[in-house]
């Protein structure tokens, strides 16, 4: 048996996925993409779990919409996608509450409570996330949270845009190519902007989320802008035609 080896000061906290190291809710969540699409072919569920397999920490909406553009060849609207969101939710909310710890993780819990920070990262949609736990951030976090807001510099925002750059280069590839290269991260950017308007409207019932909800209508005019650019870039292309 190897022993392990010792770490060179104790870790401040420690930071843990949900599904798969505190409950055992793997499994289940990988099923539930196959019982939304339980109407479909044996083989088309196949491929939808194996993309789940691979792309487990994907939001559920970004995963819909891939299943529905790329496996079933269908136009994954923003509305359609919102219902199979939800009905995966339905799914899985309450069996996952139900759901057993993975073996020892209830007892290393019990053990660390106290003694060391935990926090929980999750891919789960924030809006479901608050209604659960609050954590707090330590006075030290947060006087050097403070110290960053209030004296670091402000970095100049640096345009890094794969679609753009694609279309640079759009005579290395045919028009109908470079086209899906703007149709695809037209219909990511409607996902994205549906995405941060619920979130702002659940930060909007919460005075305590003043400050994340202006960010959160600055990501709605961000995303909305991303897709009228696209709209235009198409628009562009088609002159080309």
């Amino acid at each position: 048996m190897t022993s392990a080896l010792p770490l060179p000061q104790p870790p401040a906290a420690l930071l843990m996925d949900f599904d798969g190291v505190i409950l055992d809710s793997m499994q289940l969540k990988t099923q539930a993409f196959a019982t939304v699409y339980g109407d479909e072919s044996v083989a088309k569920r196949e491929e939808v779990l194996a993309y789940q397999r691979l792309h487990g920490g994907v939001t559920r909406r970004t995963k819909f919409a891939y299943f529905e553009r790329h496996i079933f060849a269908r136009s994954g609207d923003a509305a359609v996608v919102e219902r199979l969101a939800n009905a995966y939710r339905d799914l899985v909310y309450d069996a996952v509450v139900a759901c057993a710890f993975v073996p020892g993780a209830e007892r290393f819990l019990d053990l660390a409570r106290g003694r060391i920070e935990l926090h929980l990262i999750s891919g789960t949609p924030q809006d479901e996330l608050r209604n659960k736990r609050l954590y707090r951030i330590t006075p030290l976090g947060r006087d050097a949270l403070t110290s960053w807001v209030r004296d670091s510099p402000v970095e100049p925002p640096v345009l890094k845009h794969g679609v753009a750059l694609r279309v640079w280069l759009g005579h290395l590839a045919d028009p109908a190519a470079v086209r899906e290269v703007v149709e695809d991260p037209r219909a990511y950017a409607d996902e994205m902007l549906a995405e941060v308007t619920r979130a702002r409207r659940t930060a909007g019932t919460d005075p305590a989320w003043t400050y994340p909800e202006l960010v959160e209508r600055w990501g709605e005019r961000y995303w909305a802008a991303e897709r009228d650019l696209a709209d235009s870039m198409l628009r562009d292309l088609d002159e080309l035609a």
